[in-house]
């Protein structure tokens, strides 16, 4: 038995527009709701939603029926809290200028722009975008511009290390080496430390049971 608890959800679904139950029986026999003066009744006749909402290009009917018959905005006017796109799309005025993209032909971010402001605790890249200010000079290309990592801004470079499935020997000298070759009776570091007294039975499995794991193998 379904709790009571439940009882108030269930309400909710039901008569709402949506095929919770994918067999539409949710929806069935659903009598038609009373919407006010200020309100637009959508298309199935059970749900309500502001005038103003009808054909602003967002649907706010369940069935999508307050953006159905709508006229173009490519051949009207936008509404004042709208900006028109060159392309002639609407879009919200407060997406202008925004750092974002929205018209599909970037008209809302163009050259008329203010640079944004970063917080305090943020970098500003030179194509207009925030990075935490750890992110400059890590060595990655954060802002996309790769101006985190400009000549101007003396970045030390980045600690060495080596790519991945490979040994770095030891001594500074900034050589790498297969994981597959350390501890396979070889020496291939300059000194032979991929040799080192360190290479037990277990520690010859722990490589083996890497590069398995990796997908690398080791040749006998």
């Amino acid at each position: 038995m379904l709790s009571l608890l439940y009882l108030p959800f269930l309400f909710q679904i039901v008569c709402d527009g949506d095929n919770d139950c994918y067999d539409n029986s949710d929806e069935r026999d659903c009598q038609p709701v009373n919407c006010t003066e200020s309100q637009w009744r959508c298309q199935s006749q059970i749900q309500c939603i502001k005038k103003e909402h009808r054909c602003d290009r967002f649907p706010d009917c369940n069935d999508k029926s307050d953006e159905v018959g709508c006229p173009s905005s490519s051949t009207n006017t936008c509404r004042s809290r709208e900006f028109k796109c060159l392309e002639g799309d609407c879009i919200f005025a407060a997406w202008q200028c925004d750092g974002k993209q929205d018209c599909e032909d970037g008209s809302d971010e163009g050259s008329t722009c203010p640079p944004p402001v970063c917080p305090n605790d943020f970098f500003r890249c030179n194509n207009g975008r925030c990075i935490y200010k750890s992110s400059r000079c890590d060595g990655y290309n954060d802002c996309g511009d790769n101006s985190d990592e400009d000549k101007s801004l003396n970045c030390s470079p980045p600690p060495f290390s080596c790519p991945a499935n490979q040994w770095e020997c030891p001594g500074g000298r900034r050589i790498c080496i297969p994981d597959a070759k350390v501890c396979n009776g070889n020496p291939d570091c300059p000194d032979g430390q991929d040799e080192s007294p360190l290479c037990s039975k277990f520690y010859v499995l722990a490589i083996i049971l890497l590069n398995i794991f990796l997908g690398i193998g080791i040749l006998c």
